[in-house]
């Protein structure tokens, strides 16, 4: 377990103040007892209380090389950036760098699905588009409520 003191010499309470940083240092505390090594929580610092929760939907702090994504997946290079574009992810510049999230990497290949149905890769993108669309809809519609009041007999 890191002490305070370690957890300070990291810069993972630069900034915070009285409560604020007693949370901070007793959350990174309780990471570190979980497991979770500290460049990773490190890494986290703007949302490290979600550490937990990415780790149960598959995010194991991992990063990985777009090559290496395309490689596994068998999507050629240029898709996959295209496909990071289409579901609003930055265009990756060196595509051996490791800078994209394992996790990531696995949620685009599932297009592969698409593609292997015979899909064009053009469409397979549109649809990927259109996916994450309508997850922002079904987002905002949980977060404020859907616009329109249901009709008599909706459910």
């Amino acid at each position: 377990m890191a002490a305070n003191h370690d957890i300070e010499e990291f810069g993972m309470l630069d900034g915070l103040e009285g409560q604020a940083r007693e949370e901070r240092a007793d959350l990174v505390t309780w990471l570190i007892g979980k497991g979770y090594p500290l460049d990773e929580i490190r890494r986290s610092l703007a949302t490290p209380l979600l550490l937990p929760a990415n780790t149960i939907f598959g995010d194991d702090g991992t990063y990985v090389s777009a090559r290496e994504i395309s490689e596994s997946t068998g999507i050629e290079l240029d898709l996959l950036q295209r496909l990071y574009g289409a579901v609003g992810r930055p265009r990756i510049d060196d595509p051996d760098a490791a800078v994209l999230l394992r996790a990531d990497g696995k949620a685009i290949a599932h297009a592969k699905f698409f593609l292997d149905m015979g899909v064009e890769p053009d469409e397979t993108v549109a649809v990927m588009r259109m996916l994450i669309a309508g997850l922002g809809c079904r987002r905002d519609d949980a977060r404020c409520g859907p616009q329109h009041p249901p009709a008599a007999g909706d459910k």
